[in-house]
């Protein structure tokens, strides 16, 4: 049975990774011994501060160190079933998940939203009834290079009055360039979510799956929201979820 690329190691979940295992971290072109045996724990530790790798083992463990993991869906005999990682690989697939994001967004071109407003509560963002077309920028932070960006959805709530309230977001990334970031869409929902009963903004009926955005580099990503409300409606925003694979 032929092994499967680095590419599709997406396909592997924590689950697979028990706290319990361990692993054979391989350190190419280091001084001896070449190999050592390390937990998931001691794993996770060295990928999230490489400026301490010494620590957690009898020597360092540098970003081409290989280790081995086995994923659970492929059949025995577990000679079969491993895979080897870099330490940067490794970090990518630890990291990979559904992540909440609460950053502070900001009033686009068309007014209407509001944000910071003078209150005791973690809101995002807040808009008024009678509002037309109105946009709202949210920065993401915190995503690494490297990372896919599989899906995204809102994490509020609008409140309609008995009118109608429409919503829709576009994920969108900025690239460096010389003369000027250069915009372009990554994915946006299939169309504006449009209710008149009080609606839960999630992943069912405010976001987009689908998407295989690979972070690089010289990128930045925003969320795109616009929102219109008629008489008595209102809407609110806590945060983004977006949820990130390993390459």
């Amino acid at each position: 049975m032929a092994d499967k690329t680095i590419a599709v190691l997406d396909t592997m979940t924590l689950a697979d990774l028990l706290e319990a295992a361990v692993f054979e971290a391989q350190n190419v072109g280091g001084t001896a011994p070449e190999s050592r045996r390390m937990t998931l724990p001691q794993v996770r530790s060295a990928a999230l501060d490489l400026t301490k790798p010494a620590a957690i083992t009898s020597g360092a463990v540098t970003a081409a160190g290989l280790f081995v993991v086995q994923e659970s869906s492929l059949a025995d005999p577990p000679t079969r079933n491993v895979r080897t990682l870099t330490l940067p690989q490794m970090l990518l697939l630890m990291s990979s998940g559904v992540k909440l994001h609460c950053e502070r967004a900001k009033v686009g071109t068309t007014a209407g939203w509001v944000v910071a407003a003078a209150d005791n509560l973690g809101k995002m963002a807040t808009i008024p009834a009678a509002q037309t077309s109105s946009t709202l920028v949210i920065p993401l932070t915190g995503l690494r290079v490297g990372e896919k960006i599989t899906a995204f959805s809102l994490v509020g709530s609008i409140q309609s009055g008995g009118n109608a309230a429409t919503i829709t977001a576009d994920l969108r990334k900025l690239t460096a360039a010389a003369a000027g970031g250069t915009d372009a869409s990554v994915g946006a929902m299939a169309a504006p979510l449009s209710v008149t009963a009080n609606t839960i903004l999630d992943s069912t009926n405010a976001g987009k799956t689908g998407l295989a955005e690979v972070v690089a580099a010289d990128e930045t990503f925003y969320l795109l929201v616009t929102a219109t409300t008629a008489a008595a409606c209102t809407e609110e925003l806590q945060g983004v979820l977006i949820t990130t694979a390993g390459v």
